[in-house]
């Protein structure tokens, strides 16, 4: 009679430690997961504004953060990991130049060379019209 009980109750512990076991590997995998989404969320692209400036980014530089110009003019020869907003102030891209992002301007121009790349959609308002020229996949 013992020896069933003594049975009884070692299986029960086992199941225990299972069960304890497989709990804590549901915990520890959920939080990793959660960790890992909650870094990828939280990161921020800092943002640059300018005002009254005219502005050059060369070839060799790459900028990673948004941009925000009033008033000036923005020559990028380089490459822009960010939109670009410019506001009365003409953009003009370079042959060379990158831009990962969008770029809105109102009440300006933007000059585009044919082989420049631009990743997402460009929207210019001018007198109260507004030119959306669509997202173009990059090689």
């Amino acid at each position: 009679m013992q020896s069933l009980q003594l049975k009884q109750i070692l299986f029960l512990v086992i199941l225990l430690l299972a069960f304890l076991l497989i709990f804590g590997f549901l915990i520890y995998s959920s939080l990793a997961n959660a960790t890992e989404v909650e870094a990828a969320s939280l990161v921020k692209r800092k943002l640059i504004k300018y005002e009254n400036s005219n502005i050059t980014i060369d070839a060799d530089e790459v900028i990673d953060s948004d941009i925000v110009i009033k008033n000036g003019s923005l020559s990028i020869s380089g490459k822009v990991q960010g939109n670009i907003i410019a506001l009365n102030s003409d953009i003009y891209l370079e042959s060379k130049a990158w831009v990962l992002g969008h770029i809105i301007s109102y009440e300006a121009q933007i000059v585009r060379d044919d082989e420049t790349r631009v990743a997402g959609s460009v929207v210019q308002i001018k007198n109260n019209e507004m030119k959306i020229s669509e997202a173009r996949e990059l090689e």
